[in-house]
């Protein structure tokens, strides 16, 4: 019985990091076909991961082992002219909505 307890005891800890969510919406346009996450450093920008957008809507969750800070998000080419910066807390879920030429978070702090 104390083994089994233990045992629970030991994996709680990793069924309570739960791991977060990048949500969002774009135009459905030819345009805008993948994306790519970027981690920002003091120096330079770090590959995190990319997917798919499917019917203007992209998904992505971070990793349970994800650090906190900035990030980019870059939708289309040119990259530097195609993306843009959020911060994430590790916290929290992000939601936003992006119409071509304004971006709104839709949910975060």
């Amino acid at each position: 019985m104390i083994k089994r307890l233990l045992c629970v005891l030991f994996l709680l800890p990793m069924c309570l990091q739960a791991q977060k969510e990048l949500s969002g919406t774009f135009p459905v346009s030819d345009e805008y076909k993948w994306f790519i996450i970027y981690k920002l450093d003091a120096t330079r920008q770090k590959y995190i991961g990319n997917g798919k957008m499917q019917e203007g809507k992209i998904q992505y969750t971070f990793p349970a082992a994800s650090e906190k800070g900035m990030y980019r998000l870059v939708y289309s080419l040119p990259q530097e002219e195609k993306n843009f910066d959020f911060i994430y807390n590790g916290e929290e879920d992000i939601a936003f909505a992006f119409d071509g030429e304004a971006l709104t978070f839709t949910a975060s702090k």
